[in-house]
This record gives C-alpha cells, structure tokens and sequence, in this order.
C-alpha cells in the first residue's frame, strides 16, 4: 500500500472527518471581518450560533466575544492597532 492509499483511507474516518470540518469552520471564522451570530439551534445547552456572513459556527457566542474583544485590546496596548 503507497503512501497515497494510506492517506485515502485515513481521509475516510470520521475522526479525519471531524478534524477536516474544524479546519474550515476556522477558517471562515478567521477570514469574515464582522460576525453577526444568530442562534441556530433550540438546545437548552451547547447552542449553535452561525455568522450570518461567512457562515462560520460557534457554540459559545459569548466567550468567543470575549476573546476576539481581548486580542483586540492586546493589540492596541501592544501599539499594533491604531
């Protein structure tokens, strides 16, 4: 088995699976410039909220807030942010 048919096989495990959708929801979330969340689910607990724009998902709406509001503040008293 060549290295190709080793990585095919791996590609097609849910955990593979699982890892690959993280990446990209990442990725939407790191390259939208303004999140507009909106619930997206009617669980008590672990809710869904998706960016209306880039369509990037988070379940914790308020500490994922909290940190872009964190890094943004370390930037500026860092002087990399006007």
């Amino acid at each position: 088995m060549n290295g190709l048919e080793k990585l095919s096989k791996l590609s097609a495990k849910p955990e593979m699976q699982k890892i690959w959708e993280i990446q990209e929801n990442k990725k939407k979330l790191n390259s939208c410039s303004f999140h507009e969340f909106k619930l997206n689910s009617d669980r008590q607990f672990n809710n869904l909220y998706i960016c209306q724009n880039c369509k990037g998902t988070v379940t914790e709406k308020l500490w994922y807030e909290q940190g872009i509001a964190h890094a943004q503040k370390k930037e500026v008293l860092h002087g990399k942010k006007a």
